[in-house]
């Protein structure tokens, strides 16, 4: 059964002496007026728990609309394309069994649609068998790239074949007559739920037909007038129902190919809903998203090297094999009757209870998860601001309702759960829910270090998104973001001992390759390149994926170069004295660093939430720029603190003042260049395809397993 888990802590931690010097500003931010700090931990039974007994059959069609437009033939990325598809039927084929899980066979059709300046059917629909499946290699073969990139072609394309799937569902796939379709299927059942997984494959941006993004999302998800299709159907057959409404549940994967893609476009369609009926409500007493349209289950996977395309849509297939539930709305709020008790009291505000939604960085009551696969820990973090008062009373106990709701793509079922949790700021003992649970702080002298941790990660996601917007416009300058960086890597390594194994390894690594990345990412000036990189990082992180993301760019960190800052930093400050320049450092000497901002959740200056635009703070973000660095250009800083770094590491008998002097005369000819270094790790690990995880765990074998299956050459 699934259960929740909800632990927290309050400012009491602070009295621990054994917090690190630096973490303390994080903690008192994140705690302060009596706020609380937790981490909301989703539990998924595993698949045996589940299954008892059970043998259920799922029904999966993977439906494919590939981009063969001319800039395809580039890099291979067609070749690994197909490969990744073959490999996708061939690992279907062999669930038919239940391989991966006895209880879950899984019985699989596809269709295959090619497009460019035009759209093409180059597999019909059919099930994928042991008879069929050669016939299918064999058309992907035969498949070449021309021509432009039309979407509109694409997505009218697929409406016409999933029109005629549904016309067939709803007949039940008899024998086609003269007025049917004779390429249906005849093996269907319109009395039981299919589940259609649509790809959609590109590698550049639209250079025909349709544009706007608002039509073409809805035109992407469109299956056709299937009252006029159950109508013709009833034609031809006196019994046929016309009213018979086919299972049939939907969800999408949208696949970006390279750095060429316009990944504004690509969000958009691959957003749970759509952008222009998507009103958010960001007052201070209701920040809840508010939608007018229903959830869509979508997800963007962007994958910067063709290489990468098995692994990542591996990953992709595991969820789907092993998958729990999936289009999953995870919402949290205190109860009517707390609310108005808390109401009532004179001169109190109401609470807020909130969860962080790392895809839209804010905090908000509510979000969405793509799906939930058996045995995972899903996790989310929260904060509690209890309600105030002017009278010196206790407020009234708080409930918490955690509300989960998802649904079984085996079934075509919702589920909805509910769990309370009680908000105690006082310390009490840790307990797991299966329904009601208290959400505790823990108590003195223990570290909650998992939940320390949530507090760092939500710094990461705050610098990937500044790195995001600054390919749009600059808000900080590189150096600023470095710092934030450096900051963040050494609270990092406060709490981690490379020597010491402990249940919080993986994730203080994984959370180190984030801050590597945001690093590596400054000395990529390709900001196509820099933004498909840091999606693809940041969903990956957020998702808690195997396959490590970015690990190419993370090794761009020199070891221990946030140690050189200081030094670095005078040298950096003293010679734009000596030169008449402005000290616009951005408070390198870390005299700014106290300065926080009304809309800011942590000692940084970077805020959690920008609530105005930028044009209307142009003189506070510029309080951040740096004059040795540019949106287009490196980081002098870091760039400096690396080169010492490499000196240190070849014992090499210059001064700073020498380095700083080839850094600014050489630039990357100084000895090291930072967009091309990748040849050291932090922690020596031979191979970084895959995050740091526990490898004894049988779904994380199978998951790589399969992961590396898909990126193998298929065997046809």
């Amino acid at each position: 059964m699934l259960s929740t888990k909800l632990t927290a802590t309050d400012n009491q931690i602070l009295s621990n002496a054994s917090i690190p010097t630096i973490l303390r500003p994080l903690i008192e931010r994140r705690t302060n007026n009596k706020r609380i700090f937790g981490r909301l931990e989703i539990n998924v039974p595993d698949i045996t728990a589940a299954a008892a007994g059970a043998n259920i059959l799922s029904r999966v069609i993977a439906g494919f609309l590939l981009d063969t437009s001319g800039s395809m033939q580039q890099g291979r990325k067609l070749e690994n394309a197909i490969n990744t598809i073959k490999q996708f039927a061939e690992i279907l084929l062999s669930e038919r069994d239940g391989k991966t899980v006895a209880s879950h066979p899984i019985k699989s059709w596809i269709y295959v649609i090619t497009f460019n300046s035009d759209a093409e059917l180059v597999i019909p629909f059919q099930e994928i068998t042991v008879e069929s499946l050669p016939n299918i290699f064999t058309q992907l073969d035969q498949i070449r790239t021309s021509g432009c990139t039309n979407y509109e072609r694409a997505f009218k394309k697929q409406t016409e074949v999933i029109a005629d799937i549904i016309r067939g569902v709803r007949r039940g796939f008899r024998p086609p007559t003269a007025d049917d379709d004779a390429t249906l299927d005849a093996t269907l059942d319109a009395t039981t739920p299919y589940h259609l997984i649509r790809f959609f494959e590109t590698d550049g941006e639209i250079t025909e037909g349709m544009r706007s993004q608002e039509i073409l999302y809805k035109m992407m998800r469109d299956i056709g007038d299937t009252d006029t299709a159950a109508a013709t159907d009833a034609t031809t057959d006196a019994t046929a129902d016309a009213t018979t409404t086919p299972q049939l549940t939907f969800e999408d994967y949208i696949l970006g190919y390279g750095k060429d893609v316009d990944l504004n476009c690509l969000e958009t369609l691959a957003s749970p809903y759509q952008r222009s009926e998507y009103l958010l409500l960001r007052s201070h007493a209701n920040r809840k998203p508010q939608y007018t349209d229903a959830y869509n289950c979508s997800s963007l996977v962007t994958i910067v090297k063709p290489a990468d395309i098995g692994w990542q849509v591996g990953e992709l297939l595991f969820k789907v094999i092993m998958r729990y539930g999936y289009k999953v709305q995870v919402s949290i709020a205190t109860t009517a009757a707390a609310t108005t008790a808390a109401a009532a009291v004179g001169g109190m505000t109401l609470p807020l209870f909130e969860l962080f939604e790392y895809q839209s960085h804010q905090w908000s009551n509510t979000t969405t998860l793509h799906s939930m696969i058996h045995g995972e820990k899903k996790v989310l973090y929260i904060q509690y601001t209890p309600p105030t008062t002017d009278a010196d009373t206790d407020a009234p106990p708080i409930i918490g309702v955690v509300k989960i709701q998802y649904s079984n793509q085996s079934t075509g079922a919702t589920y909805t759960y509910e769990f309370e949790h009680t908000i105690k700021p006082a310390s009490v003992p840790d307990l797991p829910s299966i329904a009601t649970t208290a959400i505790v702080a823990t108590a003195v002298p223990d570290l909650p270090v998992p939940i320390i941790l949530g507090m760092i990660q939500i710094e990461i996601f705050k610098q990937f998104r500044e790195i995001e917007h600054n390919n749009r416009e600059v808000r900080y300058d590189k150096d600023t973001i470095v710092r934030e960086a450096y900051k963040t890597i050494r609270m990092l390594k406060s709490l981690y001992q490379p020597t010491e194994i402990t249940p919080h390894t993986p994730l203080v690594e994984n959370l180190i390759t984030d801050v590597k990345v945001i690093i590596g990412l400054t000395t990529i000036n390709d900001a196509k390149e820099k933004t498909a990189i840091l999606h693809a990082r940041r969903i990956a992180s957020g998702e808690q994926d195997i396959f490590n993301t970015g690990a190419s760019v993370s090794r761009k960190y020199m070891e221990n170069e946030e140690d050189y800052e200081e030094d670095a930093e005078k040298v950096i400050k003293a010679h734009r004295e000596s030169g008449g320049a402005a000290a616009a450092d951005g408070g390198g000497d870390g005299a700014e660093d106290a300065e926080d901002y009304a809309d800011d959740g942590i000692p940084s200056r970077i805020p959690t939430v920008i609530n105005t635009p930028y044009s209307q703070n142009q003189d506070k973000y510029q309080r951040g720029r740096s004059s040795s660095s540019s949106s287009n250009g490196g980081s002098l800083l870091r760039t400096l603190c690396a080169r010492i770094a490499m000196a240190k590491k070849h014992n090499e008998d210059l001064t700073i003042e020498q380095l700083y002097n080839q850094v600014k005369r050489y630039g990357s000819a100084a000895g090291y260049n930072p967009a091309h270094h990748d040849e050291f790790d932090l922690y020596g690990h031979a191979d970084d395809t895959f995050s740091s995880t526990p490898m004894n765990d049988e779904n994380t074998q199978r998951r790589m397993g399969m992961m590396r299956q898909m990126s193998s050459n298929s065997q046809s």
